[in-house]
Order: C-alpha cells, then structure tokens, then sequence
C-alpha cells in the first residue's frame, strides 16, 4: 500500500481503523468502560441525543451503519495530502486526491453476491449489503458530492436537509 497515493490508503485502510474505533462510540460502545469493563457511560441525555439522530439512518436505510467513519477517515487523509499530488497512470489519471479517497473506500466493498446472501445480510441486522453501504453512506456526505460535483437529482445527490448527521 506504500506505492499508492496517501487519499487512497486512508480511503481503504483508514476508513476500516475509523470504522472499528467508532464502534467506542456507537449504542454497543456505550456499555463498556475505558477498561473495557460493563459499565453503561452515557447519561440519558446523550443516549437519547444518539438515538434520535441515529433514527435518521433508520429512517433512510432500515438499521444501515452510520457514515461517521467515512468522515473520521476523510479529516486524517486531509491533514497529510500531500502538496503535489501524483496522479495515478492511465484513466485513473482524470481524478483528483479527493476523487481517489472515496474511489478506494467504494473499492474496498466490491463484491458479487447471490440474491439470497443479501436477503441473509439484511436479515442479520449487523451490516447492510455492500452497495448499501457506499451509496448510503456516502450520498449523506457533503464531501463527496462536492468531490464528484453531484447534482441534485442524481441517485448520489441528498438535499442537505435531508442528510443524516450523527456527530
């Protein structure tokens, strides 16, 4: 991963450390302490707060994940781009860092599942399939659409005032 360029990394292996440490964060995280003890931390308010904002997602996805991660990956790949950014050879050459970062987050959830895995998938409640969860995700995020200048109309444009927002 040392040969590619810094945004993709972070839009791969970034957003997966930021997904994992959301996870601190998240209804589940709530119930265990710093020592990783069971000890619910969250006062009512905050739990409530959560749950309102998190019912924004329900609404939209039927229990999909959260794109808090996306944002957390997003923040560490701003801080270290680079000045000079090196495009990629080929047609991948038409697409800027920014571009890149959430091309490698997409890539990272490539896949080709049978009818039947997915309807296991959302069964299951833990993740939603795939393409959910990077069209999902990702039509919730203002960065994105001004990265792929997405308009409105478009299946990955959201108005703002209808994009979910946790933290």
């Amino acid at each position: 991963m040392m040969d590619r360029p810094w945004a993709m990394n972070l839009g791969s292996i970034g957003m997966i450390m930021a997904h994992e440490m959301t996870h601190a964060l998240d209804i589940q995280g709530s119930l265990y302490d710093f020592k990783g003890d069971l000890r619910n931390w969250w006062s009512e308010s905050a739990r409530k707060t959560f749950t309102d904002k998190s019912q924004c997602f329900v609404n939209q996805y039927n229990s999909y994940r959260f794109p808090e991660q996306n944002m957390t990956a997003l923040k560490a790949y701003q801080k270290q781009r680079s000045a000079q950014f090196e495009r990629l050879p080929g047609k991948m050459d038409q697409f800027d860092e920014e571009q890149l970062f959430f091309i490698s987050f997409a890539n990272m959830w490539c896949s080709n599942n049978l009818p039947n895995a997915v309807k296991k998938t959302l069964s299951s409640g833990a993740h939603p399939p795939e393409s959910v969860r990077v069209d999902g995700s990702l039509a919730n995020f203002d960065k994105f659409s001004d990265a792929f200048h997405c308009k409105p109309g478009s299946k990955m444009f959201r108005q703002p005032e209808e994009r979910c927002i946790l933290w």
